[in-house]
């Protein structure tokens, strides 16, 4: 078992990481340019809603266009916010393969890069 004092700021810089999320850059709407925010809370929600689109094979709204999160004033597109959710979740993916690589190393935690392009 490891240390609490070594896996305490290990995983405190783990949470910070996932806290301030990915940062969203695009080609054609960089009105979507900005970070989403990948804490438990915000990852559940991201998974609901990306499950609500698959099965339901349309955006919440009913239209072409929906805000993300809910009220925000960015406006994504079906195929732009499954290509946002697709880079979160493997940046979330890679956050926790650099976690345990951390704690069974007991070497600081290393954040993977957040940056994510959609087009």
């Amino acid at each position: 078992m490891i240390d609490p004092n070594v896996a305490q700021p290990i995983y405190g810089a783990f949470n910070a990481v996932l806290n301030a999320g990915v940062v969203v850059t695009s080609s054609t709407a960089p009105s979507l340019y900005g970070a989403v925010p990948l804490d438990n809370n915000s990852a559940d929600a991201l998974s609901r809603m990306v499950a609500a689109i698959s099965i339901f094979n349309e955006l919440p709204s009913g239209t072409d266009t929906f805000s993300y999160p809910p009220g925000s004033p960015k406006v994504w597109t079906q195929a732009q916010f499954l290509a946002m959710a697709k880079g979160a979740w493997q940046f979330r993916y890679a956050c926790q393969v650099a976690l345990a690589t951390a704690l069974a190393s007991g070497q600081p935690f290393v954040a993977p890069s957040n940056a994510v392009s959609i087009p």
